[in-house]
């Protein structure tokens, strides 16, 4: 790691893990992720070590799981049926209508706290000896005391994202939100092939199966904002899933974006300059958006259901109620009472403002309307709320977008 670039090398990653894996479908991956940060010189000491560790880290999780499977068979018999992904850019909304959907006691969702390493028993999972829970609580206790920045942007106590399953597999976008957007990011999503994503969600259908196993439901809510950019491997893998996409105005959504990377680079990144942030944002979600819409062109009209952030804000009780009309279930009384609750406690009562602005990172209004728009042929015919309420002149927006 000498003259603070950046060395990666796959080989060794997999000698100091042992090597011992039965599916080794991902080495491709990573290998095109170590080549594409060797000899880059963005990332400080502590990016670097980060790096490193969370790289060592899914290659522990991985093993674990495999190990797992290899003595419980009946793991990968575990049915996966009509998953609900909620996707859209980041800061449109997802991380609420994720929150409101996970509060249906039929539905299984990844808890924060289950996806650190080392597993534990499966006697202990969830329960008060498990200690992964017990450190999780005991950080967002701290965190919030601190009144820490990031917690008024994404609440630390939120479900976790799905994202890390396939970090797992190093087919992973969101990872960069960390370690930076600008020009290694380019590299690596150029290289990374389609049968490395495909790859990656067969591993991440193992995963949920896995967590199945520990504690049942009757169906999952999954959100990750990059599935955006995966829907054709997404439903190779999912066929039956249910895609909700959100849609947010670009002069919204991506100045909230940019000042959320802001914040998870700060310490990761050398000379984080706004302004160069904003420009990476842009690029990035341009790419997204595209890809999107070239995967979506191919899609049968009724495969995703779009909502407006705007709606999901003013009406979210009946934003909730489109989606489970789509998934083909009922909307219990008690589930709907859970949401009615939590929307009093955190959303009508309105969360720290996250504070924000198009100039601070150098962002333009025509740029972003040209580059980020969502394209109307892909909307055509679609379910779309109307988007009637309007916030207008707010340049802040509740904590849970």
């Amino acid at each position: 790691m000498g003259g603070g670039r950046v060395s990666l090398d796959a080989g060794q990653f997999l000698e100091k893990s042992g090597g011992a894996f039965e599916d080794r479908s991902f080495q491709p991956a990573l290998e095109r992720f170590c080549a594409a940060f060797n000899g880059d010189s963005s990332l400080t000491f502590a990016g670097r070590r980060a790096l490193r560790w969370m790289i060592a880290d899914a290659l522990r999780r991985r093993q674990r799981v495999e190990r797992d499977v290899r003595e419980n068979p009946g793991i990968l018999d575990i049915p996966i049926v009509r998953p609900v992904f909620v996707l859209g850019p980041p800061r449109t909304g997802t991380t609420l209508l994720q929150q409101l959907l996970t509060l249906d006691p039929g539905c299984r969702w990844l808890r924060p706290w289950e996806i650190p390493q080392p597993y534990p028993e499966k006697s202990d999972w969830g329960g008060a000896r498990d200690k992964r829970r017990i450190e999780h609580q005991r950080t967002v206790a701290k965190v919030k005391k601190a009144g820490a920045a990031i917690d008024s942007i994404h609440p630390v106590d939120s479900p976790a994202e799905c994202w890390q399953l396939l970090w797992n597999s190093f087919a992973c976008h969101t990872i960069f939100l960390f370690f930076g957007l600008g020009d290694v990011h380019e590299k690596w999503s150029a290289a990374l092939p389609f049968e490395s994503t495909v790859s990656a969600y067969r591993f991440y259908r193992v995963q949920l199966q896995h967590l199945m196993w520990l504690q049942r439901g009757r169906y999952w809510v999954l959100k990750a904002p990059e599935h955006t950019v995966h829907l054709k491997a997404l439903l190779e893998v999912f066929p039956d899933a249910v895609l909700v996409q959100l849609h947010r105005r670009p002069e919204e959504y991506a100045p909230s974006l940019c000042s959320l990377a802001w914040h998870c680079q700060f310490v990761s990144v050398r000379d984080c300059d706004p302004r160069t942030l904003g420009r990476q944002v842009v690029r990035t979600m341009s790419d997204w958006m595209r890809a999107n819409h070239a995967d979506r062109a191919q899609m049968p009209p009724e495969s995703v259901l779009d909502l407006d952030y705007r709606d999901l804000v003013a009406r979210p009780e009946e934003t909730v109620q489109q989606i489970y009309v789509r998934a083909g279930m009922p909307l219990t009384r008690d589930a709907a009472v859970r949401m009615d609750r939590w929307l009093d406690a955190n959303h009508r009562s309105r969360a720290p403002s996250h504070d924000y602005s198009l100039e601070q990172f150098g962002l333009d209004l025509g740029i972003l309307e040209r580059e980020l728009h969502t394209d109307p042929a892909v909307l055509a015919g679609r379910s779309v709320l109307a988007g009637r309420s309007v916030l207008a002149g707010r340049s802040s927006a509740v904590g849970n977008e």
